[in-house]
């Protein structure tokens, strides 16, 4: 896997940082739980700093970032309706996700 350097993670946070308000915010409203509400925000989080180590260069992050996290919302959305939600379930994404991110390392 990449070594990820503290120059990408800063990037990435410093990116993020004025949206995580709004995240938190969004996901208030669509869990309607405090603690669900950040547990989503934090696998927005990691899945949006995974998907911009893949991407390597995110131009409009403001419209990619509500993509991730309408997604990781809509995957909650589901996880709720079929089963009372797990923290395996989000861990099994987050290592499939990362799995992705170590495949393309191994492909370059």
């Amino acid at each position: 896997m990449k070594n990820v350097t503290d120059k990408e993670i800063s990037a990435f946070h410093a990116r993020f940082c004025p949206f995580a308000d709004r995240v938190y915010r969004s996901a208030i409203i669509a869990t309607g739980n405090l603690k669900s509400a950040k547990q989503l925000q934090v696998d927005v989080y990691l899945k949006a700093f995974v998907e911009y180590l893949l991407a390597g260069h995110v131009a409009n992050f403001k419209n990619w970032l509500a993509a991730i996290a309408s997604e990781c919302f809509a995957d909650h959305e589901l996880q709720n309706r079929e089963m009372p939600f797990e923290m395996n379930a989000v861990y099994q994404a987050y290592r499939m996700t990362l799995k992705k991110l170590i495949d393309c390392q191994k492909q370059k």
